[in-house]
């Protein structure tokens, strides 16, 4: 009732989870058409999480039984990038994928003065003086592929003493992630800052 009551043009589905199903049926009893956004490369997140074997027989389950649903019952896929859009067009016989650049508002990282000062704090804090630093924010999970720049980081230590990697998030790849980082050595050359709020990420 609300759906129609207000006169909605779309219903934009952004997850391939139980959420789909309501999504899916509400898009059929109304009529609304119902683009779907596609965020998660599912395959290499499942066989990173849980091993190639695992991973591939997960992966093959939920797609069979979820993803192929929403794709098939959506009329347009959004992808972000160029890779998101090969992955899924070999994935599925889906025909109308479209490629849609998630967006940033550059505004909310305009720095003033008291935004400069907790900035200088914060590199007191994380002992950053005659650091170069490198950083990286989201959430920090296995499909996001952070441990290619901590091996690269290791490559490089080495002509770059004073470099260090700066995480910001949390996720379950943490502990994973800590392990490879000692295991090539470059531990003390990583700062896990773990979650910060949104209107804080500017001094980040």
């Amino acid at each position: 009732k609300m759906l129609t009551m207000f006169g909605f043009d779309y219903l934009h589905l952004h997850t391939e989870y139980s959420m789909s199903s309501v999504a899916i049926e509400l898009s059929k009893m109304t009529g609304i058409k119902m683009p779907y956004t596609y965020h998660t490369l599912w395959k290499m997140y499942y066989e990173q999480k849980f091993g190639a074997l695992i991973g591939d027989l997960t992966y093959k389950t939920a797609k069979a039984s979820m993803f192929n649903k929403v794709y098939k019952e959506c009329p347009t896929i959004i992808v972000p990038s160029q890779k998101s859009y090969e992955i899924l067009k070999e994935d599925s016989d889906k025909k109308d994928i479209r490629i849609l650049p998630s967006p940033v508002d550059v505004d909310r990282f305009k720095l003033n003065k008291e935004d400069r000062e907790i900035i200088s704090q914060l590199k007191v804090k994380y002992k950053l003086k005659g650091k170069k630093v490198m950083g990286y924010v989201g959430r920090v999970s296995m499909e996001k592929n952070i441990t290619e720049t901590i091996y690269n980081l290791s490559r490089v230590i080495s002509d770059i003493p004073n470099l260090v990697f700066m995480i910001v998030g949390v996720g379950d790849a943490l502990k994973t992630l800590q392990k490879y980082a000692k295991k090539l050595k470059v531990e003390d050359h990583i700062i896990y800052v773990g979650q910060v709020p949104n209107n804080e990420l500017k001094h980040y």
